[in-house]
C-alpha cells in the first residue's frame, strides 16, 4: 500500500497547478513521506507492556523533536491536520492538535474518533475510516457519489481543482489515501484527574503507536466551559498544586521516550510566577510554553503580551533545571513573521508559537519565498491573492484529509470546522463584502465545492479594482485583519521593557464598549435577514450546550 501511495504521491507532485496558484500543500504533504526522517526515528513506538522504554540516542526530548523554533499552538476544533499540514508547509515545525477533554476521550469511542487525528503513517483514511460527518464535508449530504462509487468522487474532486492534470495516470484509487507523516505533532490533552488523564495519555500513544512527539497538559484556556470543568488556566491559576500533580502522572504513566509538557499562562499574582515555574519543573515535565498574558487578559480584555515576564519564566526554569538549555516556548504578541526574532531575541526562548496570527496567515513562520514578508510590505491585491491561495490550498488538503468534526457537531462537524477556517483567514474581505460573508454563513453551504463557488465569486468582487479602488479598501489596512479584531490598529501587540503606550489620541480610537455595541447591533441585523430568508426563529445556542 505504502508503494502504491508514493507512486500516486509522485505523480500529484508533479503536475502542474492550474493558472495562477501556488503547488498545492497536499502535493507537499504526500511528497513528504518520501523525505522527511519518520517520528519513529524520534520517537519509539510505545508498548503498554514497557512504560519506561529509553530512548536509543539518549538525545533529550526538545533534540528529538528537531529543536523546532516555530510552534503551531492547540486550538479547539482549529489544530486540524489538514491545517497543521498547511502551516508545517510554511515553517511551523511543531504542532499540537486540538484540546482533547481527557474525560469524553475515556468514556466515549466516538469522541475518540471525532477528536483525535493522529495515526501511524501509512494508515489508510478511505471510506470506511471516514465518518459521516467528514463524508458531509466532501459531498454535501447527498451521497450521490456518481460512477464508481467513493472510489472516483475524491479523485474528480481533485482532478476538477487542479490537484493534477493527468489523473489518468493515478495508480491507487483516492480511497485509499494514507495518513501523510507530517512531522513532530504533540496531542493536548484537558482534565484535573490524575489518574484518568494520565490513563487517556496512554491510550493516546498506544493509539497511535507511538507516532507522537508528546503529551501537552491544558494550564491556558480561559473560556468558561474550563472553569466549570476545572481544567485550563482556572486549574493552574486556582489550584497549582493540582495542575502538577496530573504532569506528575502522566510522566511516570507514559514511556519515557515521549515528552511530557505544560502550556501556561501568567499568573494574575505576578510575584506567584517564580513558585508556579518550580512545581512545573519539579513535577517532571520536558518542555514549558508560557503565554504572555494572564487569565483575566483574554477577548475584549486582551493586552499585550508581556515577554518581560516570559524572559523571567524561561530564566527560573533553567536555573531550577539545572539544564541552560531547557526548553521554554513563548506565546503571545506574535503578529508578523519578523516579530519572530524580535522575541527569541529578547526573550532568550528556544521557540515561539503563536495560534490566532496563523489562523489568520498560515504561511506566517514562512522564511523563503514570496510569503516571506510582513502583511505590511504588501500591496492590497497581493495580501488578497495571498489570503485566497492559502485558503485554496486548505481546501485542497481538506479534500485528502476531511478534519475531524471536533466539537462542532457530529453531521456538519467537520465542514464547521472547514468554514471557520476559511472566515478566518478571509476575514478582512467578508468586513468588506457582508453579502459574500452571509452567503459563506448560511446553512445550505455544507461542503468544500460550495464554498470554492463563493470564494470565486468573492475573488470576482476585488477584479478590475484601480489602484486608487485598492488604497481605499478598508481591508488593506493594518486594523482590518483577524488578529487585530479585537485590538486597536495603533495598540502594541507586546511589551517589552515596561509599559506599552498607544499611539494616537483617545478620541481616535472606537472603544472596546463601542465595538461590542456595534458587533451586536450586526448581528441582530444578521438574524434578521435569516429570518426573513427562511421563516424559522434564529435560536440561541448556550455555550453549555456546545460543550464536551
Amino acid at each position: 500500500k505504502r508503494v502504491r501511495h508514493l507512486a500516486m504521491a509522485t505523480v500529484i507532485v508533479s503536475s502542474t497547478r492550474r493558472a495562477g496558484r501556488l503547488p498545492s500543500a497536499s502535493a507537499l504533504a504526500l511528497s513528504t513521506c518520501q523525505k522527511r526522517p519518520r517520528c519513529s526515528r524520534h520517537v519509539r513506538r510505545a508498548s503498554s507492556s514497557s512504560a519506561d522504554l529509553d530512548c536509543s540516542d539518549n538525545l533529550s526530548y526538545f533534540d528529538r523533536i528537531g529543536r523546532p523554533r516555530t510552534v503551531l499552538a492547540p486550538m479547539v476544533s482549529q489544530s486540524d491536520l489538514p491545517f497543521r499540514l498547511l502551516c508545517r508547509k510554511y515553517g511551523s515545525e511543531l504542532a499540537y492538535t486540538q484540546m482533547i477533554h481527557a474525560k469524553n476521550y475515556g468514556l466515549s469511542q466516538d469522541f475518540r474518533a471525532n477528536h483525535l487525528d493522529v495515526s501511524a503513517p501509512g494508515q489508510d483514511i478511505g471510506l470506511d475510516v471516514l465518518s459521516g460527518s467528514q463524508l458531509n464535508c466532501l459531498d454535501g449530504f447527498s451521497r450521490d457519489f456518481g460512477p464508481g462509487g467513493f472510489d472516483r468522487y475524491r479523485e474528480r474532486m481533485i482532478a476538477e481543482e487542479g490537484f493534477a492534470e493527468d489523473h489518468a495516470s493515478f495508480v491507487n484509487p483516492f480511497s485509499s489515501i494514507a495518513y501523510p507523516d507530517e512531522g513532530p505533532v504533540v496531542v493536548q490533552l484537558a482534565g484535573h484527574d490524575p489518574t484518568l488523564v494520565a490513563e487517556a495519555a496512554l491510550d493516546v500513544v498506544e493509539r497511535t503507536q507511538g507516532n507522537i512527539a508528546g503529551i501537552d497538559l491544558n494550564g491556558g484556556c480561559p473560556q468558561k466551559i474550563a472553569r466549570n470543568g476545572r481544567y485550563g488556566a482556572f486549574l493552574h491559576e486556582e489550584e497549582p498544586e493540582l495542575y502538577c500533580d496530573v504532569l506528575a502522572k502522566i510522566r511516570q504513566t507514559i514511556p519515557r521516550n515521549v515528552g511530557v509538557s505544560a502550556k501556561i499562562r501568567l499568573p494574575i499574582d505576578e510575584t506567584q510566577l517564580k513558585d508556579r515555574i518550580q512545581r512545573l519543573v519539579h513535577s517532571g515535565v520536558d518542555l514549558i510554553t508560557v503565554h504572555g498574558r494572564t487569565l483575566k487578559e483574554n477577548k475584549t480584555k486582551v493586552k499585550e503580551a508581556n515577554w518581560d515576564a516570559i524572559a523571567l519564566a524561561a530564566q527560573i526554569a533553567r536555573e531550577c533545571s539545572g539544564n541552560s538549555d531547557f526548553p521554554v516556548v513563548a506565546n503571545g504578541g506574535i503578529e508578523y513573521g519578523s516579530d519572530v526574532q524580535r522575541c527569541l531575541d529578547h526573550t532568550g526562548v528556544s521557540a515561539v508559537m503563536s495560534s490566532e496570527s496563523l489562523l489568520e496567515n498560515p504561511a506566517l513562520f514562512a522564511t523563503i519565498g514570496p510569503y516571506a514578508v510582513d502583511d505590511t510590505e504588501l500591496s492590497p491585491r497581493q495580501l488578497l491573492d495571498r489570503q485566497l491561495s492559502l485558503v485554496d490550498e486548505y481546501l485542497d488538503l481538506c479534500t485528502l484529509y476531511p478534519p475531524v468534526p471536533g466539537s462542532l457537531g457530529r453531521v456538519g462537524g467537520s465542514y464547521n470546522v472547514v468554514r471557520s477556517h476559511v472566515f478566518k483567514m478571509i476575514y478582512r474581505y467578508l468586513e468588506e463584502r457582508p453579502d459574500i460573508r452571509t452567503k459563506l454563513a448560511d446553512n445550505s453551504v455544507v461542503s468544500i465545492p460550495a464554498t470554492r463557488k463563493i470564494l470565486e465569486e468573492l475573488r470576482a468582487s476585488y477584479d478590475g479594482l484601480s489602484d486608487g479602488e485598492w488604497e481605499s479598501c478598508k481591508s488593506g489596512k493594518i486594523g482590518s485583519s483577524w488578529y487585530r479584531r479585537h485590538r486597536d490598529a495603533a495598540t502594541r501587540v507586546h511589551r517589552r521593557g515596561g509599559h506599552a503606550s498607544n499611539a494616537g489620541s483617545l478620541n481616535e480610537i472606537t472603544s472596546i464598549e463601542e465595538k461590542k455595541r456595534i458587533m451586536k447591533e450586526r448581528l441582530r441585523k444578521l438574524k434578521e435577514q435569516k429570518e426573513k430568508r427562511t421563516g424559522i426563529p434564529s435560536v440561541v445556542v448556550d455555550d453549555k450546550e456546545r460543550a464536551y
